[in-house]
């Protein structure tokens, strides 16, 4: 005969912050047991981009998925649209007035704890330095010398790189005008957003439902038309930037570009003076 189980249920959390509280205490257990096996990996593999490097990023990868799993479902933390509240979107909604600062105060230390769980897996498994491993070849090899006329620093980029600063470069955009610069602006970063999407569907990548992306051979090519399209995106913003409007309807072009651009690599306004100060005399805003 079997001895029953005497040990205490817990009782049930019927409060929010309890269950969080429960599921937090939970996630950190499990994450902390041990991963001798695969912490520190890259000091075994020294060769940038051989065999091994890679491997161990795809065992690194399998056991950030299987020690995160529990931080996936976190309901004191579920959107209305079904995505989590990060910190940094926190925030953003607090600055739209999307959120009330109680309850900003309430979800952002959820938020960051569990954006701290995530990190110390990352850390725990060494991440970053066997991805860079693995990867190597992707990127760009700066050699630095000293500075001198006849010696100049040297900056080597990776073939992909290389083809897509040739092909943005290749592009003339001298000869356009304010409303071609403008509207060119917003079809080429449609365009970096349509092949960004398709570099995530499961066909492009090697490991299908994976927390993270692992090219293929047909990915790498929308990768690269990715980065091409941005990068003629990025020239546009540049030129139009240098461009003086002569009228009111160019200059509202003009700015209207450059804030989506703004937009885009800062996500607010309040690391360009320069631009607010234009917004200001144009618009009195």
């Amino acid at each position: 005969m079997r001895k029953p189980n005497t040990a205490k249920a817990a009782p049930e959390a019927r409060d929010l912050r309890q269950r969080a509280a429960r599921a937090r205490d939970a996630a950190g257990r499990f994450i902390k047991r041990p991963v001798d096996e695969l912490r520190f990996a890259s000091q075994t593999f020294t060769a940038p981009s051989s065999t091994g490097a890679m491997a161990a990023w795809h065992a690194a990868c399998r056991e950030h998925s299987i020690r995160t799993a529990p931080l996936q479902d976190c309901p004191a933390l579920m959107r209305e649209n079904g995505d989590v509240w990060s910190t940094r979107s926190l925030f953003q909604a607090l600055e739209a007035g999307d959120i009330t600062v109680s309850e900003y105060v309430r979800l952002h230390p959820l938020a960051s704890e569990r954006e701290l769980r995530f990190a110390q897996v990352a850390h725990e498994l060494n991440l970053g330095s066997l991805f860079a491993s693995a990867y190597a070849d992707e990127y760009p090899i700066e050699k630095f010398e000293p500075a001198s006329a006849e010696a100049p620093t040297r900056h080597q980029l990776s073939p992909d790189r290389a083809w897509v600063v040739a092909q943005a470069t290749a592009v003339d955009l001298s000869d356009l005008t304010i409303v071609q610069l403008h509207n060119l602006y917003d079809h080429f970063d449609a365009v970096a957003e349509i092949w960004c999407a398709v570099s995530s569907q499961p066909w492009a990548n090697k490991d299908r439902g994976g927390w993270f992306r692992n090219l293929n051979a047909g990915g790498r090519i929308v990768d690269r038309e990715e980065d091409r399209a941005a990068e003629i995106r990025n020239r546009i913003a540049a030129e139009i930037q240098t461009r003086t409007p002569t009228s009111e309807l160019e200059r509202d072009w003009r700015l209207e570009t450059l804030i989506k651009f703004e937009l885009l690599c800062e996500t607010s306004l309040r690391h360009a003076p320069e631009l607010r100060a234009e917004i200001a005399q144009a618009w009195g805003a």
